[in-house]
């Protein structure tokens, strides 16, 4: 799962915990991505745009997907092996309001992965792992959130 210097520094993050809304057919998680101060502001990645988004998952859950939106913007994505991935974002730090930007995934119910606690590798345990790439892919940390079902958890 990615292949970049994991511990680069970007400055953008996605909230730990999706809301979660549910129609009889999909689950709409939505999670807010935010600008944050770099951990490391001497790294060359701080500066540069964000590239992509990608999620450790499963190959079985090719499909599950229906759509994802960026603030109810239709986007593209990509499947490669054990992984799902937001290819063209391209996002400036300033292009992200002070509030972020809505990132919502809809997940097809009767799907092989109905949820992302089976969508997410490592999601029966309670998260979901992502990494950001920086505009030259050279940095992608790692990070983790919330694999909520429902509105209860």
């Amino acid at each position: 799962f990615c292949k970049c210097n994991r511990t680069g520094s970007v400055p953008f993050t996605l909230s730990s915990k999706p809301v979660v809304t549910a129609t009889a057919s999909s689950r709409l998680y939505c999670l807010n991505l935010t600008t944050t101060p770099c951990t490391d502001p001497s790294s060359k990645c701080c500066n540069q745009n964000l590239k992509k988004i990608e999620w450790w998952t499963r190959d079985t859950c090719r499909g599950s997907i229906r759509n994802v939106f960026l603030n109810n913007n239709k986007i593209n994505q990509q499947w490669a092996p054990k992984v799902f991935k937001l290819p063209t974002l391209d996002l400036a730090r300033n292009a992200v309001p002070a509030q972020g930007l809505q990132l919502c995934m809809e997940i097809a119910t009767q799907s092989t992965c109905p949820s992302l606690s089976s969508f997410c590798f490592r999601g029966d345990r309670g998260q979901c792992t992502y990494a950001m790439f920086s505009a030259d892919q050279k940095c992608c940390p790692v990070s983790t959130y919330a694999a909520v079902d429902s509105r209860r958890q």
